[in-house]
C-alpha cells in the first residue's frame, strides 16, 4: 500500500485513490493544506494497484517518445485568445482544434470557492474558464476513471495538466490510446491552496465583495508586467504587480 513517509515524494496527483476498487484511499489536506492519501487499513486489501499507479515510485515505461525532441515555437493569431491567455495561447488553439473531432477537454477551473479542480467536458463554452494557470494543486478526484471510460468508448480526448498528473494518467490507464492527446508544462510546484484561500479571503474582507474572477498574469498592462486581477461583485477590481 502507498506509505508517504517523505512528503516531498508524493505530488497529490490522486492516481491511487482513483485505481482503488476497494475505496480505501481518500485525499485529506495536511496542515500546510497540501492534499495527501490516507489510507484504510480495514477496507484496504494490500493488492498494490496504489503503488503500480503512482508516478513518483516508477516510470511509466511502456509510453514510447521521441529520442530527441521536436521543438517548435508558436502563438496564438486570435488576439483575444491570446490576451485572455496565461502565455501564447496554444492550449486554446489545441482545445479548439480537438473540439472540431467532438473531444472530451480536460483542464483545470476555479471552483466557486476559490479551489481548483479537474473536469472533462466536450462544451466549448468552458474553454474560457479552462484557459490560463491556475498555480494552485488541483483536485483530480474520478477523472483518471472518467477519462479511461471515455477512451474505451472511442471517444477522443485531450487532457492538459501538470507533467506528474500527465504521468499518473498514462500509469493509470497502462497503455496507450491512439485517441488519447495530453499536454503537460514546464512545472516549478504548485502552490497551497489553504494558502491561496487564506489570501483570498483577506481580499474580499479588504474590498467588501466576493470575488468573480481571478486571472494570474493578466495582461491588460502589457505583458512584461506579470500580475494577478481580481474581479468582485461590487464592480471593483483588484491588481497585484509582481
Amino acid at each position: 500500500m502507498i506509505q508517504i513517509t517523505d512528503k516531498s515524494k508524493c505530488c497529490g496527483c490522486n492516481a491511487c485513490g482513483d485505481i482503488c476498487n476497494h475505496q480505501a484511499i481518500k485525499f485529506k489536506t495536511d496542515i500546510e493544506g497540501f492534499w495527501y492519501p490516507e489510507i484504510d487499513k480495514d477496507k484496504c486489501t494490500d493488492c498494490g494497484m496504489c503503488e503500480k499507479v503512482c508516478p513518483i515510485i516508477e516510470q511509466a515505461s511502456h509510453i514510447e517518445r521521441y529520442d530527441i525532441p521536436k521543438v517548435f515555437a508558436a502563438y496564438a493569431k486570435n488576439d483575444a485568445i491570446r490576451i485572455d491567455s496565461t502565455s501564447g495561447g496554444i492550449f486554446s488553439m489545441l482545445a479548439l482544434a480537438m473540439y472540431d473531432k467532438a473531444a472530451y477537454i480536460g483542464g483545470a477551473i476555479y471552483n466557486q470557492d476559490h479551489t481548483v479542480l479537474h473536469i472533462l467536458s466536450n462544451d466549448p463554452d468552458m474553454l474560457p474558464q479552462i484557459r490560463s494557470s491556475k498555480y494552485l494543486q488541483s483536485s483530480m478526484e474520478d477523472k483518471y476513471d472518467n477519462i479511461r471510460k471515455r477512451l474505451k468508448d472511442g471517444e477522443e480526448v485531450f487532457f492538459c495538466g501538470t507533467p506528474c498528473q500527465v504521468h499518473a494518467l498514462y500509469k493509470f490507464l497502462r497503455k496507450e490510446y491512439a485517441n488519447l492527446t495530453t499536454c503537460d508544462f514546464i512545472c516549478r510546484g504548485v502552490n497551497s491552496p489553504k494558502v491561496f484561500l487564506s489570501y483570498m479571503n483577506m481580499l474580499e474582507r479588504q474590498y467588501g465583495a466576493k470575488a468573480t474572477k481571478i486571472k494570474f498574469k493578466a495582461k491588460q498592462w502589457g505583458w512584461h508586467n506579470f500580475s494577478m486581477r481580481v474581479n468582485f461583485a461590487n464592480g471593483k477590481e483588484y491588481c497585484k504587480d509582481r
